[in-house]
């Protein structure tokens, strides 16, 4: 065996609503610690119509989990971004082209679950056991060691709250920026063209983090 093994969903079929991405989040985290990596959620929903505003949150969020796909019952309307008009068509885009920009890291963190089984996304408290307040974070994850995915789970969220767990001394880049950030709760204004991402400044995971940086010179 390979060591990875594929799921998809991690529910039953779900539907186009706030409360099932929000659920998708900490679902996804529970199937990658239990040994099952290659897992995702149909992104807007399987059953129900999304919103112009949901169907782009749930790409932002779901181009950072290990398994991508846009799938629907064949009673509900079609799903094309092209369809949701030039803004969300842009947005998603976006979003995409930065899932594919990724894939070398995506593909690196692939390769670790299968000789060692860590997980492709993990909770904050993976990295950080001894921080008892990470136990119930159940909406910002880790992709690999170096990049943190804090994704809009909220309609019509301006100003959107992140947890950076570490130390006093651990530091943290904004993707978009390059902003430097230390641990503990920061706020960043959040709009519909993108969600708050950082990196880990950690010399030690230096490897991931300069791959990532790469990345952004060439954005």
């Amino acid at each position: 065996s390979s060591g990875i093994n594929a799921e998809y969903g991690g529910r039953e079929d779900n539907h186009a609503s706030w409360e099932h991405l929000q659920m998708s989040v900490p679902m996804l985290l529970s199937l990658n610690i239990a040994g099952y990596p290659f897992v995702g959620a149909d992104v807007g929903g399987f059953f129900g119509n999304p919103s112009v505003e949901l169907l782009t949150r749930w790409y932002q969020a779901a181009v950072f989990q290990p398994f991508l796909r846009g799938h629907a019952h064949i009673d509900t309307r079609r799903r094309e971004p092209w369809l949701f008009g030039e803004e969300a068509t842009k947005n998603i885009r976006e979003a995409l082209v930065l899932r594919y920009q990724l894939l070398p890291y995506i593909y690196t963190q692939f390769y670790k679950a299968a000789t060692d089984n860590t997980p492709v996304i993990r909770p904050l408290w993976y990295d950080h056991p001894a921080d008892s307040s990470l136990y119930e974070n159940q909406r910002e994850f880790m992709l690999g060691d170096g990049l943190l995915s804090s994704p809009v789970l909220e309609s019509g969220e301006s100003s959107h709250a992140v947890t950076l767990p570490g130390v006093k001394g651990s530091v943290w880049y904004n993707f978009h920026t390059l902003a430097k950030q230390g641990a503990g709760i920061v706020h960043l204004p959040v709009k519909m063209s993108n969600t708050p991402i950082l990196t880990l400044g950690d010399e030690s995971r230096g490897c991931s983090v300069r791959r990532l940086l790469r990345i952004l010179e060439k954005r």
